[in-house]
């Protein structure tokens, strides 16, 4: 398992719950600091790697990539050799129709990356109602309209939607009103998904 930024937070994140449950151990006098945080950051670390480990087998399944011009739809998705715009119905039902299409007898569709996003950066009161619009078309809409049109065959393969965020989906920073909104939709979409709704 090669080592990533994400993997390294998360060994992190539970080295600070482990130094977290071994002060609460300590305090309570049910064991000394340093071995129940060893014990414990070395548990968590061995959990996390064992999942981390798991691989799902792609034979049989295809994903669909939106947003695949730069950054992680890019990475994602170099065999693209098309893009779809988002907030343009007849585009996402082409899409629709033409993964159909592609799907070979047997194959389903289990995965859906919900990536294409703007960002466009101002003060709230230089920036126009236009550029709000079209960001809330693109980020949020469109992820809502992709997600609409693909579900059922997601559902019924049993599959996954990736929605990418941000974490100024969760805290608002100078300067990016338009696409922060669209983001805290974002979340709050995919919270509605993730209870099956």
């Amino acid at each position: 398992m090669a080592v990533t930024y994400d993997k390294a937070a998360r060994v992190l994140f539970w080295g600070g719950v482990s130094s977290a449950l071994a002060s609460l151990l300590a305090l309570l006098g049910l064991a000394s600091w340093w071995p129940a945080f060893l014990a414990s950051w070395t548990l968590a670390g061995a959990t996390y790697s064992v999942l981390a480990s798991f691989r799902i087998f792609p034979d049989g399944k295809a994903v669909l990539i939106t947003g695949c011009d730069s950054g992680f739809g890019f990475a994602t998705a170099l065999f693209l050799d098309q893009m779809m715009d988002v907030t343009q119905q007849e585009q996402i039902d082409s899409a629709l129709s033409s993964v159909k299409d592609l799907l070979r007898p047997g194959e389903v569709l289990w995965g859906l990356v919900n990536n294409a996003g703007i960002n466009p950066y101002g003060a709230v009161e230089w920036t126009s109602m236009s550029i709000f619009r079209n960001t809330c078309e693109v980020n949020l809409f469109g992820t809502i309209a992709v997600t609409k049109a693909f579900l059922p065959l997601i559902r019924s393969a049993k599959g996954r939607v990736v929605n990418v965020g941000s974490v100024r989906g969760r805290m608002a920073s100078p300067l990016g009103a338009a696409y922060e909104v669209t983001k805290y939709g974002v979340e709050a979409f995919s919270d509605v998904l993730r209870r099956g709704s």
